[in-house]
């Protein structure tokens, strides 16, 4: 609400009571928090009042808009940190965690600063590709190429795209010539891998995930994803002593361990993929799919108590996982059948 006097104007909040002027001076001095000040519904309510006035009074619709427009300014500069590059790497941070509204918000602000900066561009298209909107992420993508110093970067964005819209061969063509112009890219090749791996290059996926670590062969990710391509194409020897390299390197993550563990897996060698997953387990207690294949291979192995624990847990950290709801109830199963079986060993 605001009421407008002869020469000055009172407005009504949940925070604040008082004259215009008065919340510009508290909000100056943090005495009043700025975030709690809808400046919209005081704007409407003023245009409102002016609307019924019978004569216009221009001082103070002119002090009013200064003072409206200082506060708007002040909301800006605290909504939008200091410069581009913090927004362009908070919007990333967002998309990281899955927050993508938050990453929106960062980078609309960075683009209202720069709209002609590649980075801002780059992220828009990674922000609008999560939001499902292909056509404008490939029109960010197109746009942040025009005016990249660096062009790698957005070109593997846009190949994930291309992929996203079930154009696999393209993002492979597109990502091949720009490596060509950086051949030393080790972020390029692990990228390339990735895109060979989603167009069902499964060989090309190796090759050039190889390249990656070759180049940079102290690189967790790249081990680990060479580890599983290798897994992956059945060459279980090799996948362990790329993803052993990386632990004994010094990496103790929980995704690497849990590669290991699906190898173990894969070879068969239960007891010691258990142990990887509850290595896995003890870094990340929050990890399904180490609570899942746990249960998967405690089944395997006929622990169904200890089975039923895993996968239970696994179904609270994802409900609406089928395969692990599948698995839980089989394993449920399995326990009343062989508990009846060993009741009635008793009984005889």
């Amino acid at each position: 609400m605001i009421t407008i006097g002869e020469m000055a104007y009172e407005v009504t909040t949940p925070v604040f009571e008082g004259p215009f002027d008065l919340l510009l001076h508290l909000i100056l001095r943090e005495q009043v928090e700025l975030y709690d000040i809808s400046l919209t519904r005081i704007v409407d309510a003023y245009l409102h009042e002016l609307e019924a006035m019978e004569t216009f009074n221009l001082e103070v619709a002119t002090e009013f808009l200064l003072i409206a427009a200082t506060l708007i300014e002040l909301k800006t500069r605290r909504l939008l940190p200091g410069d581009v590059e913090t927004l362009v790497g908070a919007a990333r941070a967002s998309l990281d965690i899955g927050e993508v509204r938050q990453a929106h918000q960062h980078t609309q602000a960075a683009y209202h600063l720069a709209p002609d900066d590649a980075d801002v561009l780059q992220v828009l298209g990674e922000v609008f590709a999560r939001q499902g909107k292909l056509d404008r992420a490939l029109q960010s993508f197109d746009r942040a190429l025009k005016r990249a110093v660096d062009p790698l970067p957005v070109h593997v964005a846009r190949s994930r795209l291309l992929v996203q819209i079930g154009r696999p061969d393209q993002a492979v063509a597109t990502l091949k010539d720009a490596i060509a112009l950086a051949p030393e890219s080790d972020a390029g090749w692990a990228a390339l891998a990735e895109i060979e791996e989603a167009a069902g290059h499964l060989a090309e996926a190796l090759d050039a995930s190889a390249r990656a670590v070759l180049l940079s062969p102290h690189g967790l990710g790249h081990r680990m994803q060479l580890g599983r391509l290798c897994r992956k194409a059945g060459q279980l020897d090799r996948a362990l002593d790329e993803l052993l390299h990386a632990q004994t390197a010094g990496h103790y993550d929980g995704a690497l361990f849990f590669e290991i563990g699906r190898v173990y897996e894969d070879r068969r060698e239960f007891k010691r993929s258990l142990d990887a997953y509850q290595r896995t387990i003890d870094l990340d207690s929050s990890h399904g799919p180490a609570h899942f294949r746990a249960g998967v291979v405690l089944k395997q192995i006929k622990a169904y108590p200890q089975a039923g624990k895993m996968l239970k847990r696994a179904v609270e950290l994802n409900p609406r996982d089928p395969e692990a709801l599948h698995q839980l109830a089989a394993v449920r199963a399995l326990e009343l059948v062989h508990g009846g079986i060993a009741q009635q060993a008793v009984a005889r």
